[in-house]
């Protein structure tokens, strides 16, 4: 299964004839965008300080520092959920970046670290209305069909100018706390040594729950 696994990133694609994050011609350009909920909730207000923060609060320790994260466990809770479930197994400590487009995304959680691997399942399409991939957010990683994310995922470092076309296609679940100046420094191959839960939040059991059962097997 090929996770954005490799060529250049383009310059804004018109009307998306070009997948985002791989550069290759999308076959679903010209088909209905896939379907946004209006129904899940927004996520929390941005807290002033991690020790604030409502949802469940990850700490990617890589090789150039530590980025802390909070996930939407209650706006997103199958992608939340099945992240939490990966950290939570050990599944990403070692893994490497291996991807990085200056004012675009750093994306990692490949177990091969070529782009081409996953952990062997796929999870549905969880996209939010309320959630947009600006500066800072958590998103997940997929091929240019529907419903194929599993473990990869992206940290937005573009702003609005360069990565606007990616809201409605990708499932934003969490948002950088402190450490952009890290992610900012993320070279290809830098890697998390380790990601550790800080802090379960309450919606959390349930959002695992919900990730558990949504998890489709990867015959791919």
């Amino acid at each position: 299964m090929g996770f954005f696994s490799g060529g250049q990133r383009p310059e804004l694609a018109p009307a998306n004839a070009v997948n985002a994050l791989t550069g290759l011609p999308d076959p679903n350009y010209g088909r209905e965008p896939a379907s946004v909920s209006e129904s899940l909730p927004p996520p929390p207000p941005q807290p002033k300080d991690p020790s604030e923060a409502t949802g469940t609060v990850v700490t990617l320790e890589t090789t150039q520092g530590d980025i802390v994260v909070e996930l939407f466990d209650e706006a997103t809770p199958i992608t939340a959920g099945n992240f939490l479930l990966l950290v939570k197994s050990g599944f990403y400590n070692g893994l490497s970046f291996h991807r990085v487009e200056p004012n675009f995304v750093i994306q990692g959680g490949d177990p091969q670290g070529t782009g081409g691997g996953g952990p062997g399942y796929t999870i549905p399409d969880e996209l939010n209305s309320h959630l947009k991939h600006d500066r800072g957010m958590l998103s997940m990683a997929k091929t240019a069909e529907p419903n194929t994310a599993g473990s990869q995922f992206f940290i937005v470092t573009g702003g609005p100018e360069t990565v606007q076309h990616l809201d409605g296609q990708h499932a934003v679940f969490g948002r950088v706390l402190e450490g952009m100046d890290v992610v900012d420094k993320i070279e290809v191959g830098d890697r998390m040594k380790r990601v550790i839960v800080v802090e379960e939040s309450k919606q959390a059991p349930k959002a695992m729950d919900e990730a558990k059962r949504a998890r489709v097997p990867d015959l791919g």
